[in-house]
């Protein structure tokens, strides 16, 4: 992150954590040298310094959007993290993201996504992105599958005609309800001779 920071020293955190996030290599192992196939542990992938100073189209965010995260305003869904997780999909859901060129170059992404036991779309399946501009795109994800109440884990990847790939983990849970546990109502009742419902 210091290294990138110096490169780019008029990054934001978020634009930097992106940075390192999507360009992470995908041969997690473990310290006897089998594959760490634990999904937690294993979150974007291998810190790789050159592939994130060469990442110049990131997720970023300022610190206003995480206060309105913290006071309630928006839901953590809304994020725009570089990974995306939707836990308790009923039927189907959409997250929303966008991505910000920070480079000197217009660049063109095409975009492909996976889960399993989930049919995956994104809109737009394609990005133009010039230098400074920022685009929103969509991801919906619809169960075909995937067992109840187990995370499933796939990816988002935005591939360039120049060479460069942004990878994000894409991590989805579905559920045939979801409901709150209680309700609580401290409304006053006007007192009626009818019967009570």
């Amino acid at each position: 992150a210091a290294l990138l920071r110096q490169a780019n020293p008029d990054w934001s955190p978020f634009a930097i954590k992106s940075a390192l996030m999507t360009s992470a290599t995908q041969n997690v192992k473990l310290a006897d040298g089998t594959p760490d196939l634990n999904r937690w542990g294993f979150g974007s992938g291998h810190l790789n310094p050159n592939g994130a100073l060469a990442t110049k189209v990131v997720y970023d965010s300022d610190f206003v959007e995480y206060i309105r995260y913290y006071n309630g305003a928006i839901s953590g869904r809304a994020l725009n993290l570089p990974s995306l997780t939707f836990a308790n999909i009923v039927g189907s859901g959409t997250l929303t993201r966008k991505l910000t060129n920070h480079g000197t170059t217009t660049e063109t992404f095409t975009g492909s996504a996976s889960a399993p036991g989930s049919s995956v779309s994104l809109s737009p399946a394609s990005l133009t992105l010039a230098p400074g501009e920022t685009k929103s795109f969509s991801v919906r994800l619809a169960r075909n599958g995937s067992p109840i109440g187990a995370y499933a884990f796939g990816e988002v990847v935005w591939a360039s005609a120049s060479g460069q790939s942004l990878r994000s983990p894409l991590t989805a849970k579905a559920e045939s309800l979801v409901a709150l546990s209680s309700v609580t109502d401290t409304r006053v009742r006007a007192h009626t001779n009818s019967p009570s419902l």
